[in-house]
């Protein structure tokens, strides 16, 4: 069974951007310290801004 966080498959675009879903809970395997990844607002990723 895969454990996912229901936040993810509607957010997606905003999950791969900041690395982590919004809850928290899950981040990407590529994350080794999950407290200094960068907070992005949605209508910025939206918008297509360079947000790394």
């Amino acid at each position: 069974m895969k454990i996912v966080c229901p936040c993810i498959p509607f957010h997606r675009e905003h999950f791969d951007a900041i690395k982590r879903c919004w809850c928290l809970l899950f981040v990407t395997k590529d994350v080794i310290n999950p407290d200094k990844l960068k907070q992005i607002p949605f209508n910025e990723i939206k918008r297509g801004k360079n947000v790394r």
